[in-house]
């Protein structure tokens, strides 16, 4: 603790039932602010290139760091964080494995020793196009919320972006015995004492929107009906752009 600074403090407390301060930064040699220890351990969470090398550890709500090769070195460097668990993900997706997704990377913790394949990307605000692209092809993905704004927020965005990278979306918007506003999340679920089962029978499908799609081929051999208001200019549907000079 002698490295580390407070900034603030947790709403949820520990064992103990204490306060629990670790939203820490790297100590700048002026401690204005009492160290308050916390009873539980710090969650550190590796993350993993698709190789399996370690490229970022996060320690919960506290400091990123990132692998140059030989050590940890604070702050997130060059490249991207990748998308939690990453490995087990691929190979999920390539086994038709269905995937569970939370907003919190403890809570994938949670589920995978539960038994199940899961990721996170953290808050809607920290998912990137690279996650997307890791999931693409996936059978079925499985969607936890946290029962807040923030969560249900999370949910929805996740919902329009994988929309057309994998086959079913599948989401868990409630847990219940706990309130909306609380953010409970699937961890406080299964600790008070449900099963996977449990959550499996709260699963609701996602109804996504089907876009048809058509090779080349296909378009060329396709015959076109359009009852033109203007040919070939104004179609009764469409949007169409017209461009001139000044009182044309």
């Amino acid at each position: 603790s002698k490295d580390f600074e407070v900034l603030g403090q947790r709403r949820k407390k520990d064992e103990d039932g204490h306060e629990c301060t670790n939203y820490l930064v790297p100590w700048n040699g002026n401690r204005s602010v009492p160290v308050k220890e916390c009873s539980g351990e710090k969650r550190e969470f590796i993350f993993h290139d698709e190789r399996g090398n370690p490229t970022h550890k996060e320690i919960h709500k506290s400091a990123v760091y990132h692998w140059n090769g030989s050590a940890w070195v604070i702050g997130r460097g060059a490249r991207k964080k990748p998308l939690y668990r990453l490995p087990h993900v691929l190979e999920a997706v390539a086994a038709g494995e269905d995937i569970w997704i939370t907003e919190g990377y403890k809570d994938a913790d949670t589920l995978v020793k539960a038994g199940v394949c899961a990721t996170s990307g953290g808050s809607s605000q920290t998912w990137l196009p690279e996650y997307t692209q890791a999931l693409r092809g996936a059978k079925r993905v499985i969607l936890c919320g946290d029962m807040d704004e923030p969560g249900q927020k999370h949910l929805e965005k996740l919902k329009q972006t994988l929309a057309l990278a994998v086959d079913e979306i599948w989401e868990i918007r409630a847990f219940p015995g706990f309130e909306f506003g609380t953010g409970a999340d699937v961890t406080d679920y299964l600790e008070a004492g449900h099963t996977l089962q449990d959550l499996l029978a709260l699963m609701e499908p996602v109804e996504q929107d089907i876009l048809p799609t058509y090779n080349t081929e296909e378009l060329l051999q396709m015959d076109f009906h359009t009852d033109w208001i203007i040919k070939p200019l104004f179609a009764p549907k469409g949007i169409v752009m017209l461009l001139g000079q000044p009182a044309a």
